[in-house]
């Protein structure tokens, strides 16, 4: 049985000249935070209320560059 796919907004957090990369616990990996867009809405709006809840960031400012479209698929019990 295959799970449903959801979009994720992924953003790049630049402070004083330093990025803010995410990494899970036990892996050596680093990749981009990001929320579940949740449906009928923005992905702009997705990061600016997610950084703000979760985070407690002030943006002072917001440039959107881009979208990039990936497909996972994960299967139930596989990573």
């Amino acid at each position: 049985m295959h799970k449903p796919l959801s979009k994720t907004a992924r953003v790049l957090i630049v402070n004083r000249n330093k990025a803010l990369f995410c990494r899970q616990k036990g892996q050596n990996t680093h990749f981009l935070p990001g929320w579940d867009i949740a449906p009928g809405e923005k992905a702009e709006k997705t990061v600016v209320r997610e950084i703000q809840e979760n985070l407690k960031f002030a943006i002072q400012s917001f440039s959107y560059i881009g979208a990039i479209g990936n497909n996972f698929l994960k299967l139930d019990g596989k990573p």
